[in-house]
Formats: C-alpha cells, sequence, structure tokens
C-alpha cells in the first residue's frame, strides 16, 4: 500500500496567499493515520464576498484563529518529503508555496498528485459515485474524500454508478456570465475609494493566481463593472499571459485617439487587491 499526506486549503480572497482554513489527513500503507483541520486568519483577516460564499468561513470565526506560519509548523512534517494529493492539486500547491512565501518562508520541494487529473470529473460527482460522504468545501471532509479516490485509484476499485458528465461552459456562455447585465458592479457594499469603483473593466490572458470568472467576480465586488470588450468607456484592461491580441491592440489604439485606457499586469494587480488597498 502507499503512503501520502491528502490536502485541501480554502482561500478568503482570490490570492492564493490567503489561506483560511486547510484539511489534512496522512495515510500510512493506505490506512489513515492522522487528521487535521485548522482556522487560519488570512492576511488582514479580509475576504472576498464570493470566496465565503463558496466555503462559508467569516472573517468573524478567524479574528482570533492563528496565521499560517503557525499552523505550518503543525503541518509541516506531513508535507516536507510526503506525497501530497489534493483535487485540483494545482490550486492546493499554489496556496501552500504562496503562503510561505508571504511569510517569507522556505518552500519545499514537493511531490504531488491530482485526483482531478486522475478521474477527470469534480469532486462531488466521482464522491457519487463512488458512495463517499462528502460535505464539499469542509477541508477534512474534501481532504479525506480526495483521499479516498487516490486510494481507490491504485486499488483499481470502480465507481457503483457512472460519473456524471461535466458540461463546461461555451466561450459565448463565459462571455454572458461575465458581461455587464449578468455582472452588474456591486456599489453597494464595496468601498467607493478602491481604485475600481464605478469603472469599467476588461480582463483578458491566463492568470497565476485567480481564473478568470472569479477575477471578474471579485473585480464586481469592489465595483467595477467588468466587461468583455475594450472600448471607448474601457477603464482597465487587466492582462494576464498571453493576453488577447485584438484587445490589446484596441486599447493602444483608443489610448492614440486620446483615451485613457490603464493596461493593469497581474503583479500590479495583486498589489492593488493585497490586504488594505
Amino acid at each position: 500500500m502507499i503512503d501520502f499526506t491528502a490536502i485541501d486549503f480554502e482561500t478568503a480572497q482570490g490570492p492564493r496567499w490567503s489561506a483560511c482554513a486547510v484539511g489534512l489527513v496522512h495515510y500510512k500503507n493506505g490506512v489513515p493515520d492522522f487528521e487535521y483541520e485548522s482556522l487560519i486568519q488570512p492576511p488582514g483577516n479580509e475576504y472576498f464576498h464570493r470566496n465565503i460564499e463558496i466555503h462559508g468561513i467569516t472573517p468573524q470565526e478567524t479574528v482570533n484563529a492563528r496565521e499560517f506560519p503557525a499552523v505550518w509548523l503543525d503541518i509541516k512534517k506531513y508535507i516536507v518529503n510526503q506525497t501530497i494529493v489534493a483535487h485540483n492539486v494545482d490550486f492546493d500547491r499554489d496556496v501552500l508555496v504562496k503562503s510561505l512565501s508571504f511569510y517569507n518562508l522556505p518552500v519545499p520541494k514537493l511531490d504531488c498528485q491530482c485526483t482531478y487529473e486522475l478521474f477527470g470529473y469534480k469532486l462531488d460527482e466521482v464522491c457519487q459515485a463512488f458512495g463517499i460522504p462528502l460535505m464539499h468545501h469542509s477541508p477534512l471532509s474534501d481532504a479525506k474524500a480526495c483521499g479516498q479516490l487516490y486510494i481507490n485509484y491504485h486499488m483499481g476499485i470502480l465507481p457503483s454508478s457512472p460519473i456524471s458528465k461535466i458540461v463546461r461552459p461555451t466561450m459565448n456562455e463565459y462571455h454572458q456570465r461575465i458581461s455587464g447585465v449578468v455582472l452588474q458592479p456591486d456599489l453597494k457594499h464595496a468601498d467607493p475609494d478602491n481604485v475600481f469603483f464605478g469603472k469599467k473593466v476588461v480582463i483578458t490572458g491566463v492568470f497565476e493566481s485567480f481564473d478568470r470568472e472569479f477575477l471578474a467576480l471579485s473585480l464586481q465586488q469592489k465595483g467595477a463593472d467588468v466587461d468583455t470588450t475594450v472600448n471607448k468607456r474601457t477603464d482597465f484592461v487587466i492582462a494576464g499571459k498571453d493576453p488577447g491580441y485584438k484587445k490589446m491592440e484596441r486599447a493602444k489604439t483608443l489610448n492614440q485617439q486620446g483615451c485613457t485606457i490603464r493596461v493593469i499586469t497581474e503583479i500590479d494587480l495583486l498589489d492593488k487587491i493585497k490586504p488594505g488597498s
């Protein structure tokens, strides 16, 4: 049998240094021999509304929680020199690495395995097919479920029922989801002093710290009017890696015609949405 550690993080904001909870299960010879769950006070104890809607953790629950460095001391020995397993491991690995870096802690070499890559479906869908209990977005429950899936895979255990097929949004559906009608700016709750309040924003490219839909929702909560096309009314273009050529050229042309469209990189964006911004 195999030794490994299954882990799940939840975050308070879009940036992945904002861990607010962790669940961890260590397996020895395929049997759980250690379980751990803890709330974490994220930097500034600040949250995005969207994150709270996903996992239900609030600033009130973490105001007296320990910060990441203290929690790291509890879990370090189950991470270093271990095989780390998570569902969509890129996210959880990124939370760990960026949280360590945020607090200037050494980042160990990580050996990671991903149950999403093994099964190709969302965690709740795979668990339903295998009959694995799951309280989704509860970190310890997610970690336990992920661990059991990893064991099932290595033992060749098949699901008791078919796994439902994921219906992924088309690009047109994605554009509709983040278009102005659907994603009206949250002017009621947003801080009017933040740089995006009441501004029209276009997102383009690939981001290391966010997925684009989540970023759009986060900006909307800051009062931004998120759109999918660059025009004369655009205030900001947020450009990740490999931004759309037409969007960037359109912004450049409009600026040459007298518009003032600011292009913001991911690094600049992280600086603007860090705690206290």
